[in-house]
């Protein structure tokens, strides 16, 4: 039984490397599609609208972590866990629907310099937030296939999605008009088509099953998600809001230059940050001493295989870039080499602040999440109202970077007692 967990695990990881790996190409040579075929300024406008993708994620409404811990509880049965997620996705779409049909969201999320003076980006930036709030359902998606040991074909559809987005671009680049919309729908539109077949087999099996017994109602279960989506309310706030600055202080080339670099070490983030959610996945359901005994060792592992992969990355993006790699990724777009290196030390703070905050999230520590991530959304937010007109796109990096510090050091002081007392009991 061990061996078959540990190959399972061994699987998963295996392949959540190459769908996130891919997914980074993609969204690399989108980059460099989007930088040819379109002016800069539509180009910028496209990676805003990307950049502003994890905002559009705090429509999950705290579900992912909520149908996880209540699972491994047993309060829920497999057949509750997929009724909830196919009423999520329905209300999506309807969502996506309204806000498709104007610009409101647009308005709010734009400056008004593009909102005035291109009308045609305004309607991509909408039709692209109406797939991306429909492409939300996908974490609540990815989240039950992890706990109910379906992870790999997770990754297959990452993998599918990422592939038809890739050979679409091309497509696109080489034979099709340099449509804004257009482009948008291509890149965008498989994070929905993938998951679609899915959806309805979902569906059908629920229809063929029995009721089962379930410990918690709906109206639990939408109780328990509020708490959690306040949580994410607040990480997704502030992990996001870094384009909203962008978009309002950053000229053209500096929004394709930031995002590039933050996408650069997204191939990093993939590595670890898989790994620590597949392992502590279960936790929830341990005795309190094997979940802190457990939690400490996912914790360490984790923080090393991230740290690992970022100073690879940061080391080969910089050789790239010395050679004018990214110049012809960006056709001109210079990537500055102290940029990388201030990248390269924020995403070294988010690999131990992302395996904390999972891993306290998975121990159902909700107040001390809200603790962690409200540090990080008021000085996050007030560093990068000083630093970003004044220091751009670094500026962005530094305060990031700061309040990931403070929030993960906060989280070690807390935690301190409950390691300490571990230790004094195993070796006692």
């Amino acid at each position: 039984m061990f061996v078959s967990a540990r190959k399972s695990s061994i699987q998963y990881v295996g392949s959540n490397l190459i769908s996130k790996g891919l997914a980074a190409f993609a969204q690399l040579y989108a980059v460099y599609v989007f930088t040819k075929t379109q002016t800069q300024d539509d180009a910028a406008l496209i990676f805003l609208l990307l950049g502003y993708a994890i905002w559009f994620q705090m429509l999950e409404f705290g579900l992912c972590q909520t149908l996880q811990n209540k699972f491994n509880s047993r309060d829920i049965s497999s057949s509750r866990l997929i009724r909830v997620l196919l009423a999520h996705y329905v209300i999506m779409v309807i969502v996506a629907l309204l806000v498709s049909s104007n610009s409101y969201l647009a308005e709010i999320l734009l400056p008004s310099s593009i909102i005035e003076n291109n009308l045609t980006g305004v309607k991509a930036f909408s039709v692209g937030a109406a797939l991306l709030i429909v492409a939300s359902s996908n974490t609540v998606i990815q989240r039950v296939l992890l706990v109910i040991n379906r992870g790999s074909l997770g990754n297959i559809l990452i993998i599918s999605q990422a592939c038809i987005a890739i050979l679409g671009l091309f497509v696109f680049q080489n034979i099709l008009e340099p449509d804004l919309i257009l482009g948008v729908l291509i890149y965008l539109a498989p994070q929905i088509l993938v998951y679609i077949p899915l959806l309805i087999i979902f569906t059908i099996k629920l229809n063929k099953r029995r009721s089962e017994k379930n410990l918690l109602s709906y109206k639990n279960i939408i109780y328990e998600a509020v708490g959690f989506s306040g949580i994410g309310f607040l990480s997704i706030l502030f992990l996001g809001s870094d384009y909203y600055f962008a978009a309002h202080y950053l000229d053209a080339d500096e929004i394709v230059s930031y995002y590039l670099v933050s996408r650069i070490f997204f191939i990093s983030y993939v590595v670890y940050y898989g790994f620590v959610v597949h392992k502590s996945r279960r936790l929830s359901a341990f005795r309190y001493q094997s979940k802190i005994k457990g939690a400490l060792r996912i914790f360490w592992v984790a923080s090393f295989v991230g740290l690992l992969s970022v100073g690879c990355v940061y080391s080969l993006a910089a050789l790239l870039n010395t050679y004018g790699v990214f110049d012809f990724i960006t056709h001109g777009v210079r990537v500055s080499q102290s940029m990388l290196f201030i990248g390269f030390l924020y995403f070294m703070v988010r690999v131990v602040r992302d395996g904390a905050l999972v891993i306290i999230g998975a121990l159902n520590q909700k107040l001390l999440l809200y603790q962690a991530y409200l540090i990080e959304v008021v000085f996050g937010l007030s560093a990068m109202y000083l630093l970003v007109p004044n220091y751009k796109e670094i500026g962005i990096f530094y305060a990031l970077l700061m309040a990931c510090l403070l929030s993960f050091l906060f989280i070690a002081t807390r935690t301190r007692r409950y390691t300490k007392n571990i230790t004094t009991n195993k070796y006692a």
